[in-house]
């Protein structure tokens, strides 16, 4: 009832709005509350005037009555509302769109060294009492045209302009009283704000004291783990001589640096030890399901590391797809070994090629043999010359003549060999070795005569050295008999 009291008389005052300026003056403020009430009268106005329009289109519909007329207006009309309908809030959403918000604010060490918790609250607050500040002038706006306009009644002669004027008086006191009613919500807010601002304090007290300091620990050590990891490293560069060792201690003491940090920051940062455990257990889990090639590699560079089975320098033989690959061991990384390709029985033999930088997956330690002609100070391996000898060949002869050849270029590395081997004894169960050259033959030859093969010992980097001395003085010596014959495309044959 009051609404529509309020509307009339707000239409009885826009007829009158003529007879006197303070009745046209009135509520033409810039002051945020005096616009948010006018537009919200203004649009409440519009949706009465519409609903009076639509009942007054379906009666003279009833009626037969052209429409047309009201039809335009109505569309006049909607495009009011339509316009005011942007401009029209109440004073509850304006208080909410200057208030601090009510959710707790995002705290992390950038947010807190920069204070924006604190400053974005502040920034909001300054809205809110401004907001308030200009809810104080409203009401002393209202009461100062209250107090203009009982001033005009007492001078005013005129009957109409005095009862205008008096029912402006009383919309002026009934806006007053709800203005009223903004100061009390104004007043609860402000109490509400007062909380928002002991409960950030208290967040940022707490960030302080807990997560903060809890940051600060897991920096320190971090920091900690680096410097002990650099003055470990540097002692490890100066006391351990030997390259190899040096190297290897190294990066080992990198390796614990890294796992042990990574472990303690999981462990510290997850308060429940048990979830953390959990947690690193499905991490590890799904690592290795994931990164199965890596995970393999990364045990088998562990596994390089503290077993020693193969170090920088040694040469290693493995096959791939029945492909020897032979090389210099030249570094070991987390994921891969490096090879430089020498020249070799095999790169003749087989490959044709040699001089090529060679990256093996250290996962091949698990996966397939691995032949070291150098594992634990060895030098020296075991090499075969095969000549195919005629069934008519004097072969006591042939194996005097070998023997000789063999011995005059291989007998200085047999006593190094032995003392190789012995070294080798120490750490694994091996029986004692004959190291003099071996003479051995057998029938059915690959040329259909008898293979004869010649064993010896020389070292691994000089091997195809030996061979060619050793055959070319075998077969020499070999030329000059009359009664020793070669085998070949199963025809004896002499060398002349």
């Amino acid at each position: 009832m009051s609404r529509i009291f309020g509307l009339l008389l707000l239409v009885a005052l826009h007829l009158l709005a003529t007879e006197h300026p303070l009745i046209e003056e009135y509520l033409q403020s810039e002051n945020i509350w005096i616009q948010t009430y006018e537009n919200h009268k203004r649009y409440e106005a519009l949706l009465s005037e519409q609903e009076q329009l639509q009942h007054a289109i379906a009666r003279h519909a009833r009626l037969g009555d052209p429409v047309r007329h009201l039809q335009e207006r109505a569309t006049l009309l909607e495009a009011q509302i339509r316009i005011y309908e942007g401009l029209s809030r109440s004073f509850v959403d304006l208080i909410e769109e200057s208030t601090p918000q009510p959710h707790e604010p995002a705290i992390n060490l950038v947010r807190y060294l920069r204070g924006l918790p604190m400053a974005e609250f502040e920034q909001r607050y300054a809205r809110f009492e401004a907001l308030k500040e200009a809810h104080h002038e409203a009401l002393a706006y209202l009461q100062t045209y209250q107090e203009r306009v009982q001033a005009a009644l007492d001078r005013s002669d005129d009957p109409g302009v005095h009862e205008a004027l008096k029912a402006l008086k009383a919309q002026i006191g009934e806006d007053r009283r709800y203005f009223e009613l903004a100061r009390t919500l104004l007043l609860k807010r402000d109490e509400v704000i007062a909380q928002k601002r002991r409960a950030i304090q208290s967040a940022l007290d707490e960030y302080r004291n807990h997560d903060l300091m809890r940051l600060a620990t897991g920096v320190g050590v971090v920091l900690g783990a680096a410097l002990l990891a650099w003055l470990l490293r540097r002692t490890i560069r100066r006391f351990v001589l030997d390259e190899e060792q040096s190297l290897f201690w190294t990066k080992s003491v990198n390796l614990a640096a890294i796992v042990s940090v990574a472990l303690f920051l999981v462990i510290f940062y997850i308060d429940n030890l048990l979830y953390a455990l959990t947690f690193i257990g499905f991490i590890a889990a799904a690592l290795t399901i994931v990164m199965k090639e890596a995970v393999l590699n990364l045990a088998a560079w562990s596994q390089l590391l503290i077993g020693s089975k193969i170090r920088i320098g040694d040469r290693i033989l493995i096959y791939h797809e029945m492909q020897p690959i032979i090389g210099d061991v030249l570094q070991i990384s987390p994921m891969r070994m490096t090879l430089y390709e020498e020249i070799t029985h095999n790169s003749a033999a087989e490959t044709k090629r040699a001089g090529r930088v060679i990256f093996v997956p250290n996962n091949f330690l698990f996966t397939r043999p691995i032949f070291n002609y150098t594992h634990d100070r060895m030098k020296t391996i075991y090499d075969l010359i095969q000549i195919e000898l005629g069934y008519e060949t004097n072969f006591q002869k042939a194996r005097t003549i070998a023997e000789e050849a063999v011995d005059r270029y291989t007998h200085r590395h047999i006593e190094m060999a032995r003392r190789q081997y012995e070294h080798l004894r120490e750490r694994y169960a091996m029986r004692g070795k004959d190291l003099r050259p071996r003479i051995q033959f057998m029938t059915g030859g690959e040329a259909g005569g008898v293979s004869m093969y010649i064993w010896y010992v020389a070292p691994y980097r000089e091997i195809l050295s030996y061979r060619t001395d050793i055959t070319l003085a075998v077969l020499e010596r070999f030329r000059a008999e009359p009664d020793i014959h070669f085998m070949a495309t199963g025809n004896t044959q002499k060398l002349k």
